[in-house]
């Protein structure tokens, strides 16, 4: 269901005119940023999904820090820093869940 600007609440359409201003500030256009279904924005200050977040682990960013200078992330406000914490610390289970998987597997043919 899409809600008019009219049904938002103040403080939300705040929030979006934020988001559209710091696209076009970063982007150059309000169209030149193609929003993903199911995107959560992380943090709004810089305008950093949870995707670009998960994308930059699976590149190798390992550590808050350096999400912190990859992304930007949680250097503005600060607020969004215990999402970000979050989504790296479920992305680094994840990882570890499935390379001990993956050792045992390999582990178990070997000694077949």
């Amino acid at each position: 269901m899409v809600k008019m600007l009219s049904d938002l609440t103040p403080q939300r359409k705040y929030e979006q005119l934020l988001f559209a201003l710091t696209l076009k500030y970063r982007y150059g256009s309000y169209s030149s940023f193609q929003i993903v279904k199911n995107t959560m924005f992380v943090c709004v200050c810089n305008a950093v999904s949870d995707h670009q977040i998960i994308d930059a682990i699976d590149e190798g960013v390992c550590s808050f820090e350096d999400l912190q200078d990859n992304l930007g992330v949680a250097k503005t406000c600060g607020t969004c820093s215990c999402e970000v914490k979050k989504l790296l610390s479920e992305k680094v289970e994840k990882s570890l869940a499935l390379n001990s998987f993956q050792t045992a597997s390999v582990s178990q043919t070997a000694a077949i």
